[in-house]
């Protein structure tokens, strides 16, 4: 019984994926960081000073929370 168990272990890796696909796969995650993270990133640049004319914090939390929402 202890034979079987190394067999049915090979038999049930994953194969391996195609180049094409290794590289659409780096592809579509390399365009969601461009698509998100860009535009996420500038939003936090843009907010990591108080706003000119804020007289609060609260002021600058509410401009950054609604630019976030928008």
């Amino acid at each position: 019984m202890n034979q079987a168990a190394p067999a049915l272990a090979r038999d049930t890796r994953r194969n391996r994926r195609e180049e094409e696909d290794i590289r659409v796969l780096i592809l579509e995650a390399a365009l969601f960081d461009l698509v998100v993270f860009g535009p996420f990133n500038d939003l936090l640049a843009r907010f990591s000073q108080p706003a000119p004319g804020a007289e609060t914090l609260a002021v600058s939390t509410r401009a950054f929370v609604s630019e976030l929402l928008s």
